[in-house]
Order: C-alpha cells, then sequence, then structure tokens
C-alpha cells in the first residue's frame, strides 16, 4: 500500500510540474540594437556569440547616393529630372565648358565658376554641371570655395564643415572634409569654417592634388576679386556666371576685359536666368 501511495504522489507531482512549465512563457531569442543604445541579447543569443561585446554604442549612417530628394534643391534639375529639357541644356553646357577649355573629354580639368557680383546663380550651374558629369559615369569634385555666401552644401543637404577652410590651415585631412553625396560618382568639398590666410602657393598645391583624384574638378568661387588671383591660373579654364540681362552691361564688359590682361584664363561666359 505505501509503495501505491508514493507512486501515485510522483504522478501529481509530475503532472504539477508539467502544468507550471505549460503555463511559462518560453524565452524569445533576440537582439537589438539602436542609436546611441547598448547592445542588448537574449542569454541563449549571447551565450551563442562568445566574445560579443556588451556596451558598445552604435549609430546608423545613410549609405552614399541614398539621401532623400527633397533634401536636393528643386533648382537642380539634372539631379531631379535627368531627361528633362532644363537636364538637355546642361549637357549642352557641360560639351561647351570642356571644349572652351581646351580638351573635349574629362582628364582631371580644374574649372573655377565665378561672377561680376553675387547673385548670379553660380551654385545652380556648378551643381549642375556638376551631376550631369557624374551622370555621364565621370568622377567629379565641387569644392565650395565661397565662404561669406556658402550654398553648395545647402543645396545638398550636407554639413558645412569641416572643410576647404580647415584643410588649407592644416588642421583636417582632405580625406576628413569630403562629403559624399546624394549624386553618385560626385563628392563635395564644403567651405568649412572663416576662411584662414593660406598663401598663393598653398592654394595652387591644393589645386594640383585635386587634379591628380578627379575627372573634373569644380570650384564655386565668390564674385571676383583678390582672392581669386592666385589661384585662378592654377585652373585649366576660368568661366563667368552672368544673367542674360546683363551680359551687355558695361561692369561685366570690363570684367571680360581685364581678367584676360591679367593672365586668367577665361575661357567664357555662362548665361543664367535666360
Amino acid at each position: 500500500m505505501g509503495k501505491l501511495l508514493e507512486t501515485l504522489r510522483r504522478i501529481v507531482q509530475d503532472e504539477k510540474r508539467a502544468a507550471a512549465e505549460e503555463e511559462a512563457p518560453a524565452e524569445m531569442p533576440f537582439i537589438e540594437v539602436g542609436p546611441r543604445r547598448l547592445v542588448l541579447g537574449s542569454p541563449d543569443v549571447m551565450a551563442a556569440l562568445p566574445g560579443t561585446p556588451t556596451g558598445v554604442e552604435v549609430a546608423f549612417r545613410r549609405l552614399p547616393g541614398r539621401e532623400p530628394a527633397a533634401r536636393i534643391a528643386t533648382e537642380l534639375v539634372a539631379y531631379h529630372a535627368p531627361a528633362g529639357q532644363g537636364s538637355l541644356r546642361y549637357c549642352e553646357l557641360l560639351g561647351s565648358l570642356l571644349e572652351a577649355a581646351g580638351k573635349s573629354a574629362l582628364a582631371g580639368q580644374v574649372l573655377l565658376f565665378t561672377s561680376q557680383r553675387g547673385g548670379t546663380g553660380t551654385t545652380t550651374v556648378v551643381l549642375n554641371v556638376g551631376i550631369t558629369a557624374a551622370r555621364q559615369g565621370k568622377s567629379v569634385l565641387v569644392v565650395e570655395a565661397n565662404a561669406d555666401r556658402p550654398a553648395v552644401s545647402e543645396r545638398l543637404g550636407l554639413p558645412r564643415g569641416p572643410g576647404l577652410a580647415e584643410v588649407l590651415a592644416g588642421h583636417c585631412a582632405i580625406e576628413r572634409a569630403l562629403h559624399e553625396t546624394a549624386q553618385v560618382k560626385m563628392q563635395v568639398l564644403p567651405a568649412g569654417g572663416p576662411p584662414g590666410s593660406a598663401g598663393a602657393e598653398a592654394l595652387r598645391s591644393f589645386v594640383r592634388q585635386l587634379r591628380g583624384q578627379y575627372d573634373l574638378v569644380l570650384i564655386d568661387a565668390a564674385p571676383w576679386g583678390p582672392a581669386l588671383a592666385a589661384l585662378a591660373p592654377a585652373c585649366e579654364a576660368v568661366f563667368l556666371v552672368v544673367k542674360g540681362s546683363e551680359v551687355e552691361s558695361a561692369e561685366v564688359a570690363a570684367l571680360t576685359r581685364q581678367l584676360p590682361a591679367r593672365g586668367v584664363p577665361l575661357a567664357g561666359t555662362v548665361l543664367s536666368g535666360l
């Protein structure tokens, strides 16, 4: 009789234990990461990954070319509507610029774009030309050299620094100052902080360094002034961006006469706002 009661007692205990295990929720394996969040994982997951670091911060970085199109300024028609009439005009303009610069193909050319005064659309022209060249499979660098009124970074939704100022001052390697853009094969060197006092030779050396790394370097410069006089001769060509309504003005005519006389390789004018 005692053995029978002991057997029944074990059966009841086994049934209670089985019922309790059925009611307990099964542990789901998980691993969790996120911006500014520690790496977390369930015991079975972490046990299967010996040496997995905990307490490591992780962050998300968008891949080059994946920036939302809404961040790209609408006037950059070569990006938003590559098959549109405006983009076709920029294709024609790119061909004309290269021909005027003395070469029919892209081969490490540095082109500087300036104006007689601000507000002529220089940045719009430079970026559309750069996007057009990149879409043709060429490596392009846009240099934002207008420290007083930088607009390149804003048009592309990029940080303003570090950039040209930090590179010329020796505070930053150029590799750290380059920014990828939404357009594949096109990078930007933003203006960065306040301009320093880089000498003429430093500017010319900087241009020579860039020439060997890209098919085309486009410099978005400030309106013409003494600061550009040292940089312009190191470029293949200089182009003056002029509003169509001002192309016959006395100021523009005077500048187009003066620049070649000073040794500036002025290759022509680009009419904007037509």
